[in-house]
């Protein structure tokens, strides 16, 4: 959270059209939203009432699946804020599931990205108790209110009884250790930007020299 994900994507989408391409630019916000699989839940933010997490997963590939093989027959390029490892993966990981089998699960996942060739950018705050703590300060109490009041009532948080900011700072720890294996094992163009830094221009351009190396023009 405020890790700068969708301002990001919103900047590198308008930088792509601005370069000529077509561009299909999705914030966490979109809605309709082409892949998150636990919008077609009765309730988006308890899935763990409704599924199980191996549904879940098999639903988030099926429905990226029926996207890839959508842009496939276009010349459309795509930007896609926060839908590897966070949305529904972070569902994932409050509904409990594996370690093994969430690796497996990414794993195959980028198997059915593989032909869009992905390029991954994996924004990271080296302290996430102080990002919290920001993101909350800065978006204000309802914010989160709101977070805690959801996150908190997930399988991991009430397994492992966290409660409150510290409660949930320490499930976002644990996620994060898990979040760093799983980036390092992705074979795909990607970045780590190390977000604590606040070096935005320096990040962009970080970020525009991979896309030009994947022939994206920017």
């Amino acid at each position: 959270m405020g890790a700068g994900k969708s301002t990001a994507s919103r900047a590198f989408g308008e930088r792509i059209t601005a370069a000529g391409l077509q561009v299909a630019t999705y914030t966490e916000a979109a809605d309709p939203h082409p892949v998150r699989a636990s919008d077609d839940l009765a309730d988006f933010f308890q899935p763990w009432l409704e599924v199980e997490p191996s549904v879940l997963a098999c639903r988030v590939r099926a429905k990226w699946a029926r996207y890839v093989d959508r842009r496939l027959n276009d010349r459309v390029f795509t930007v896609m804020d926060g839908q590897l490892f966070h949305g529904d993966q972070t569902h994932l990981f409050m509904m409990e599931m594996r370690a093994t089998d969430l690796r497996a699960h990414v794993a195959e996942l980028m198997g059915v990205l593989d032909p869009l060739g992905p390029v991954v950018i994996y924004f990271r705050h080296t302290d996430v108790r102080r990002a919290i703590h920001a993101v909350f300060e800065a978006r204000g109490g309802k914010w989160e209110s709101y977070q805690l009041d959801w996150k908190l009532r997930s399988p991991y948080a009430k397994h492992r009884k966290l409660e409150g900011l510290l409660g949930l700072t320490t499930m976002y720890e644990e996620y994060r250790g898990l979040t760093d294996s799983l980036f390092a094992s992705l074979n795909c163009r990607k970045l780590t930007i190390e977000a604590d830094a606040g070096d935005w221009h320096g990040y962009y351009t970080k970020i525009t020299q991979l896309l030009e190396e994947a022939n994206v023009r920017v």
